[in-house]
């Protein structure tokens, strides 16, 4: 069965930081997994958001691509420059996708935070494309902190089914030197 889920991405929670830089990671951050590639932005009032709704398949567990060379040399795409790009391209290299980890996230976001914590909250349905049974809804939550730790909540609720989903959750806690 083919499905299309389409719902919101939001940031909220107590943080101070440097906005334009945590703009700049969160853009580089596929957080979508359908073609929009959501733009964020800086508000005056010091907070952040993206513009718009409705974005096909949001997610707090991004991914990024990664371009593969035949010698096995794998370099992520956003950091690849046009020579490096038409290299790969010229020898039809192969593309990877790989999810961040919550080390990772919290090692890009946490250093720009001076304090609070920056919560990306999702929601979204999920709709069978012959529209029969089975609607469902999810509800995804990034936390990561300015001590550096982190969280990650999937919640995930179906419409017209008796199978009990458990939601996943994971956590990261920074090593202290």
């Amino acid at each position: 069965m083919t499905t299309a889920a389409f719902g919101m991405i939001v940031a909220t929670g107590d943080y101070k930081g440097d906005l334009d830089a945590i703009v700049d990671v969160l853009n580089s951050l596929r957080l979508t997994h359908g073609d929009d590639d959501l733009q964020w932005t800086a508000f005056g009032d010091e907070t952040i958001g993206v513009l718009g709704c409705n974005h096909e398949y949001p997610t707090v567990y991004p991914s990024r691509y990664i371009m593969v060379f035949k010698d096995g040399r794998r370099v992520f795409a956003h950091q690849a420059d046009d020579k490096l790009f038409d290299k790969w391209e010229c020898e039809n290299g192969k593309m990877d996708c790989e999810r961040y980890n919550l080390e990772q996230l919290s090692n890009l976001i946490s250093p720009l935070l001076k304090k609070g914590a920056l919560e990306l909250v999702v929601t979204a349905q999920e709709i069978p494309m012959d529209y029969g049974m089975g609607i469902a809804a999810y509800c995804e939550r990034l936390i990561i902190r300015s001590n550096g730790s982190a969280e990650r909540h999937h919640y995930r609720a179906a419409a017209c089914t008796r199978d009990e989903y458990v939601p996943k959750s994971e956590c990261y806690e920074p090593k202290k030197n």
